[in-house]
């Protein structure tokens, strides 16, 4: 980026982030000063073909979007054989360095702001038949003004599994979804799972479940799937209960139990819309679900579960539509070589996925695994 002509001209004012992959620049453009974000392969890394499409990738993802709780992307240019995307500078922090400042959790209010932004961002996203697939506090920059910014579409799914769990805090594996988790077919629900992760996490400063800290992200991951969400005041943290009892629909194992979009978990929050309880650990049954996104009945306590029958047996998942364009990333993450072992435990979940109808997304195609250095 030596070049002195054309709009593509940069200075590098600092390194953000450095993985064994990708570097991240802060830069201004020379004719201009207005300040950006780059991201490059590393060029001590051998495979740069296969990390040239991935980056472009992602690059051509990002200029899909354009709203305002989304960080923008400009463009991306070559320049002696090397890639460059070039995104929005924040002037601000990343959300678990916010998180961090904070005493490790948002005050309410403050975090129901944060929520509401990013349900905005996302009901957008998913409207334009884009997931994300890697909601963390890594992946969500809180602005000086108190703005937030989502960034991290059009990774390849599985990035999560080379995230270093020691350097960034929580492992993204803890914010994945079953479905996604498992490889499955994954729906706008499988990012209203993480969005309940993370908000949950946000507003009480741990997750919501009780694992332990002493095994592996993944082995911690498949404890999730047997555990319920455990009350906040159990930790000493006062949650409002329609806060929780949404939270709660949110991280329901089974995805049709879920809430149906980003836009109905915002209308819930907006509405402080208490719902019936029910354990995350519920099975769906066969027959048509009704909607449990209204309010508890007078006559019923706030404790009480609806009754769900229990399936014997839980048929194959039926696949009716091709999944959402899968994407997942953390730009800013270190990597680490070591592959993830296969689970050790048999899965507890067993989902059946019938998902609303969505409209066929255009998905461009995916480019070949970047192999392990």
């Amino acid at each position: 980026m030596n070049q002195q002509t054309g709009s593509n001209a940069f200075v590098i004012l600092d390194t953000l982030a450095r993985s064994k992959q990708y570097i991240v620049y802060l830069a201004k453009n020379y004719f201009s000063n207005q300040k950006v974000v780059i991201k490059t392969i590393d060029p001590q890394f051998p495979d740069q073909y296969s990390l040239k499409q991935a980056l472009q990738f992602e690059a051509e993802t990002g200029l899909k979007l354009n709203h305002p709780r989304i960080r923008a992307s400009y463009n991306s240019f070559e320049e002696d054989s090397k890639l460059y995307y070039v995104c929005e500078f924040v002037d601000g922090v990343s959300l678990d360095e916010y998180m961090s400042r904070q005493q490790g959790r948002v005050e309410l209010s403050r975090g129901l702001n944060l929520c509401k932004q990013l349900l905005e961002a996302l009901d957008y996203a998913h409207s334009n038949h884009l997931l994300h697939l890697n909601l963390n506090p890594s992946n969500i920059l809180i602005s000086n003004e108190g703005e937030l910014k989502l960034f991290g579409f059009g990774k390849a799914q599985l990035t999560w599994m080379n995230a270093d769990p020691d350097t960034k805090g929580q492992h993204p594996a803890c914010f994945l979804s079953p479905e996604q988790y498992k490889a499955e077919i994954c729906t706008p629900a499988s990012d209203i799972y993480s969005f309940g992760v993370l908000s949950y996490l946000m507003l009480c400063g741990f997750l919501p479940w009780n694992t332990n800290k002493a095994f592996s992200p993944r082995e911690q991951k498949e404890q999730s799937f047997a555990r319920p969400v455990q009350d906040p005041e159990m930790q000493g943290v006062r949650l409002p209960q329609w806060l929780f009892s949404i939270l709660n629909k949110c991280l329901m194992l089974d995805p049709r139990l879920r809430f149906h979009s980003a836009g109905d978990v915002l209308d819930a929050i907006l509405e402080e819309r208490l719902l019936s309880y029910r354990s995350v650990l519920t099975k769906a049954p066969l027959e048509v679900l009704v909607d449990e996104t209204e309010p508890i009945a007078e006559n019923q306590t706030e404790n009480e579960p609806d009754a769900v029958p229990e399936l014997s047996v839980v048929p194959e998942p039926h696949v009716i539509a091709e999944p959402v364009f899968h994407s997942l990333g953390d730009e800013e993450a270190d990597y680490i070589s070591e592959p993830v072992s296969e689970p050790v435990h048999e899965p507890v979940f067993e989902p059946v996925y019938e998902p609303d109808p969505i409209p066929e997304p255009i998905v461009p195609p995916i480019p070949d695994p970047v192999p392990e250095p």
